[in-house]
């Protein structure tokens, strides 16, 4: 009866040790928003250690990002009006951590990250590129 006791006992701190606390509701608000105009200054990366500018390529790239979802791409050949999003998803690259991504017309280009006037997203694979644009 002492063991009855000693079970009985046991299982409802197991029962209540294992109770489900509802999880604070994570915060989905961008870390960054790209709104604004965005020139493409740099690429590095790849496996064979890239680096790439307008200069060395010849090529430029202007991403217009509007507080709408709407974005307007340039380049040296074409100027395209698109739309743009925010999705918020677990990365590869942060171990599983949730981080933001931006989509350009449905096309994931990659981790969404900025440092002071510098925009930098990132492809979510090892040897993967980073592209650089800064603020106009």
């Amino acid at each position: 009866m002492k063991y009855v006791t000693y079970l009985i006992i046991l299982l409802s701190f197991t029962a209540i040790a294992c109770k489900r606390k509802n999880p604070k509701t994570p915060d989905i608000t961008p870390a960054f928003t790209p709104v604004g105009t965005w020139k493409w200054v740099l690429t590095t990366g790849g496996i064979a250690g890239v680096h790439q500018t307008p200069a060395s390529t010849g090529h430029s790239l202007t991403y217009t990002f509007r507080a709408d979802s709407t974005a307007n791409i340039l380049t040296d050949t074409s100027n395209v009006n698109t739309t743009y999003a925010i999705e918020h998803d677990t990365a590869f690259l942060t171990s599983g951590g949730v981080t933001d991504f931006l989509k350009v017309q449905g096309i994931l280009l990659g981790i969404m990250s900025s440092h002071n006037d510098t925009m930098i997203i990132t492809q979510d694979f090892v040897d993967g590129f980073y592209f650089y644009y800064v603020k106009q």
